[in-house]
C-alpha cells in the first residue's frame, strides 16, 4: 500500500495520546510499523527545549498549508514573548528560568521568521506514543 506522505513533507499535526494532546507543524522524516515520524517544526505554546520526533497517525496529520504556518508563527512569537515575561516576572523560579527554554523558543521564532524549516536544533529527542512529551 503506497504512503500518503512522502519524506519532506510539511504537515501539520493534530497528536493526541491519553496523556497528551499537541499541535505542530513538522516534517515527515520516515516510516514504520504503520506510523510517520515526524519531527516537530513549531509548536501550539509549547515550552520545549529541543526538537522532537514523535510516531504519528496517518489520521492525525494534514499537509500544511501557508495559512497554517502564518498561525504557527504567531504561536512561536507568543510562545516566546511569554517565556521572556516569565522569566521577568519569577526571576527565582527554575522553571520559568530554564535557559534551554527561552533558547528553543528563540531558535524556533527565528527559524519560523526566516522560513528556515530545515534548520535544525542542536538536539532532538524521539518520543515513543507511550511516553510523556516533557
Amino acid at each position: 500500500m503506497p504512503k500518503l506522505f512522502k519524506d519532506g513533507d510539511y504537515v501539520s499535526v493534530s497528536y493526541s495520546t491519553r496523556r497528551e494532546h499537541l499541535n505542530f507543524v513538522g516534517r515527515v522524516v520516515g516510516y514504520e510499523n504503520r506510523k510517520y515520524l515526524v519531527k516537530s517544526i513549531v509548536m501550539e505554546y509549547s515550552r520545549q527545549k529541543e526538537d522532537i520526533i514523535l510516531h504519528v497517525n496517518t489520521y492525525e496529520m494534514k499537509i500544511a498549508t501557508p495559512d497554517d504556518f502564518k498561525k504557527y508563527l504567531a504561536f512561536a512569537k507568543d510562545t516566546f514573548n511569554n517565556i521572556v515575561k516569565d522569566q521577568i516576572d519569577y526571576p527565582d523560579n527554575s522553571y520559568y528560568n530554564n535557559p534551554l527554554k527561552i533558547l528553543y523558543s528563540s531558535f524556533v521564532y527565528k527559524r519560523m521568521e526566516d522560513g528556515a524549516l530545515r534548520r535544525n536544533f542542536t538536539t532532538t529527542k524521539t518520543i515513543e506514543r507511550s511516553n510523556y512529551v516533557q
